[in-house]
C-alpha cells in the first residue's frame, strides 16, 4: 500500500487550492477598492490643485466617496480661512469646469460657513486665528445625475 506523501506526491493538496481561492476572494475584493480610491483621490486633486485667494489659508482637505440611495457619490472639501466672501469663494473656485468622478455624474460646488461646533473644533485644535477673515469649507461634489 502506498504511503500518503508518495499518493499526494505531484498533486495538490486542499489546502493548496483554499489559498489560491482566497487569495482569489481578496483580489476581488481589492482590486475595486483601489480603483475607487484612485478615482476619489484624482477628483480631490482638481480642489486641491486650484489657486487659492491671496489672503486665503488652508487648514484641512478632505475626500471620501460613499454608497447613498441614488448611487455613489463622492466629494472633496477644502477647510479655509479667508476675507472673501461667500459669493466671491463661489465665483472664485468656479472659475474651472470640474471633471466629474464617474461618467455620467454631475458635479456641484458649494461654499458653506463654519457653524459655531466647527469653530470650537478649529480652535481647540490650535488652527483658529482672530485675523485673517471668515473660515469656509468649499465642496466639490460628484454625484449621479437625477
Amino acid at each position: 500500500m502506498a504511503s500518503l506523501d508518495e499518493l499526494f506526491k505531484g498533486k495538490p493538496t486542499t489546502a493548496a487550492f483554499i489559498l489560491i481561492f482566497i487569495i482569489c476572494c481578496c483580489l476581488l475584493v481589492a482590486i475595486p477598492d483601489s480603483i475607487q480610491n484612485h478615482k476619489v483621490k484624482v477628483f480631490a486633486e482638481q480642489l486641491y490643485n486650484h489657486e487659492i485667494p491671496d489672503d486665503a489659508r488652508v487648514l484641512q482637505t478632505a475626500h471620501d466617496s460613499e454608497k447613498t440611495d441614488d448611487g455613489r457619490v463622492t466629494y472633496a472639501t477644502v477647510l479655509l480661512q479667508t476675507s472673501l466672501t461667500e459669493e466671491e469663494l463661489t465665483a472664485f473656485y468656479n472659475d474651472t469646469s470640474y471633471t466629474p468622478a464617474r461618467d455620467g455624474d454631475t458635479v456641484t460646488l458649494t461654499v458653506y460657513a463654519l457653524d459655531d461646533s466647527s469653530l470650537k473644533a478649529i480652535q481647540q485644535a490650535g488652527l483658529y486665528q482672530e485675523d485673517g477673515g471668515d473660515y469656509w469649507f468649499v465642496y466639490l461634489y460628484s454625484s449621479p445625475t437625477k
